[in-house]
């Protein structure tokens, strides 16, 4: 099995005063590859650590002081998202090498921050397809939206789309996030279909670094008996989320043209700490675009640009820059 040797080697190759052509000299590293000469699997392995070991040692070795260590490893983590393997394998390689030096305070923050550099996604877009009862045809929020929609997503995509059941605009915003190098979460359900809902929501809520919730005013009211997923969602990473950066984790957006239309809303008195919490938060509001209008389009482009994707981006850096 390869964590026979695993172990060894990763003790071997984390000394980060040894250079991998020093610890080849060893008598402890000659040894063990004797030891494993006929085991096709542990080159493979030898090698893939040897990687790890130089891309780790070239990261973190110029590191002045303590805090800039730390900083330049967690930075290094986040680059390797996206290639677990590799990522595990140099977290094992800091553990052992570098986390000693450490202070007690940075190796907890460090520990910390593994924990959101595992994490699946970059981001959670919470989202609900539900109107008001009785309204005929396609759903409000299709028609609202629809040239901004259209812009986004396509008029053959918006053409063909389930109007009626599919909540356009949110897909919109979801390609918006949808940036190099960040990972969200969009789950297009139709509504109470799935049983298994409640549990994919519960799991990707958990692991996701920041939760952004497409906010609209039908959300306050209670859907008949039925889960209320958006409140779940957003009670769930309220629950779940730690840290003094919280707040800035969880993001609302409103469909909605200013915030009194927000205000105005009598919620279910469930939902009063929920819909406080947006009401005092600096969130952006869209304007609805029933009618073309290229100044109202580029608007809205551009409160996801300068304000909700520099928010995801940021949480990845302040969680570098805040190590103690």
């Amino acid at each position: 099995m390869p964590r026979e040797y695993h172990d060894a080697l990763i003790r071997l190759y984390a000394d980060k005063n040894k250079s991998v052509a020093k610890i080849k000299e060893g008598e402890e590293f000659k040894n063990l590859r004797d030891e494993f000469a006929q085991d096709r699997d542990f080159q493979k392995e030898l090698d893939r650590i040897e990687v790890a070991k130089t891309q780790v040692k070239t990261a973190i070795e110029e590191a002045k002081t303590q805090p800039t260590s730390v900083r330049r490893a967690i930075q290094f983590l986040i680059q390797t998202r996206g290639d677990d393997r590799r990522r595990d394998l140099c977290h094992e390689l800091i553990v052992a090498g570098y986390r000693p030096d450490w202070t007690a305070a940075q190796q907890q923050y460090f520990d910390d921050a593994w924990e959101r550099i595992k994490l699946d996604y970059d981001y959670f877009l919470s989202f609900t397809t539900r109107y008001p009862a009785g309204v005929p045809g396609d759903n409000p929020v299709n028609t609202a939206y629809k040239h901004f929609i259209i812009a986004e997503i396509g008029i053959d995509r918006y053409k063909k789309a389930d109007r009626k059941k599919t909540n356009l605009l949110a897909e919109a915003v979801n390609g918006l996030l949808s940036q190099p190098r960040i990972k969200g979460f969009y789950f297009p359900h139709t509504q109470y279909d799935n049983a298994l809902t409640e549990r994919k929501l519960e799991a990707a809520c958990d692991s996701c670094l920041v939760f952004v919730q497409l906010v609209q005013t039908i959300m306050f009211d209670v859907p008949n008996g039925r889960t209320n997923y958006c409140f779940f969602e957003w009670n769930r990473v309220m629950t779940q989320f730690m840290g003094a950066d919280r707040e800035r984790r969880i993001l609302f957006v409103v469909a909605a043209p200013n915030r009194n239309v927000l205000l105005d809303v009598l919620p279910f008195i469930d939902y009063n700490d929920w819909h406080g919490h947006i009401s005092q938060k600096d969130a952006p509001y869209l304007p609805e675009v029933p009618f073309r209008d290229n100044a109202t389009l580029t608007a809205i482009r551009r409160k996801f640009q300068d304000i909700i994707v520099p928010e995801i981006r940021g949480a990845w850096f302040r969680l570098i820059e805040q190590a103690p």
